[in-house]
């Protein structure tokens, strides 16, 4: 037996919020040009967000303002990392171990996240 998926009208200017089938589920998709100067990401709101290195070298992450090598994930070029537990992006900041290039970033913001309505 096949269920129906309901069609979920996403949450936006005129839409009732607090309608249960409205889909509050947030994400947003961005790259950025990162150096070795250490560079917070777009501030989006967010519980998670996942980071694609795609710049040819070494890429240092941090969170929450820290920014010492012992509290780093170091992603090498094509690896990937997800992080949870944030409630914006910019809490997330990262740095290449030498010259620039490019990251991939996709955050997201889940329902069970969002306050009940």
């Amino acid at each position: 037996m096949a269920y129906p998926i309901p069609n979920l009208p996403s949450a936006g200017p005129g839409v009732d919020t607090s309608n249960p089938l409205v889909n509050l589920n947030k994400s947003y998709s961005f790259n950025m040009n990162i150096t070795t100067a250490m560079l917070e990401c777009s501030s989006f709101i967010a519980s998670e967000i996942f980071i694609r290195n795609k710049s040819g070298q070494v890429l240092q992450v941090y969170d929450n303002g820290r920014d010492n090598l012992t509290q780093a994930f170091f992603l090498e070029d094509n690896e990937e990392i997800t992080l949870k537990g944030l409630t914006n992006s910019d809490q997330v900041s990262a740095k290449t171990s030498s010259g620039t290039g490019l990251v991939y970033f996709r955050t997201a913001t889940y329902s069970s996240t969002i306050p009940l309505r």
